[in-house]
């Protein structure tokens, strides 16, 4: 079930192909592509083919952290678009609207993981609730 043989160890698997936890040292060839475990369970599941749907969680305060931080280039785009809905927009326009939502939303999260690492290095283990 797992080969280690011509492993490119540049493009090691760092999340279980699974569950998308971080992956252990097991490892599972498919096809040119090389899959990681995080425990046998998983890798024996990978072998039959199965995976979770996991999908990323979205935190609601950064949500309303990321929508507050656009309002303006939002109403700017607006003006520039003669007030029309945003599906008519340029193209162009609507992508740097969503850029800067998903942009604002991925620096408060990059925040509060640095906090949560600060917290860690400082001797708290506690994780702090959001």
């Amino acid at each position: 079930m797992t080969h280690h043989f011509n492993f490119d160890n540049n493009d090691r698997p760092t999340l279980c192909a699974y569950c998308k936890a971080p992956a252990g040292p097991l490892l599972k060839k498919d096809k040119e592509h090389w899959l990681g475990a995080c425990c046998m369970a998983h890798l024996k599941k990978l072998g039959e083919g199965e995976r979770l749907p996991n999908k990323a969680q979205l935190n609601d305060i950064g949500t309303e952290y990321a929508i507050a931080s656009t309002k303006n280039l939002y109403k700017k785009l607006l003006i520039d678009n003669k007030g029309e809905p945003l599906h008519e927009w340029e193209r162009d326009d609507r992508k740097k609207i969503f850029v800067s939502i998903i942009r604002e939303y991925l620096n408060w999260a990059n925040a509060r993981a640095r906090e949560d690492d600060e917290r860690l290095i400082n001797g708290s283990k506690k994780i702090l609730q959001r």
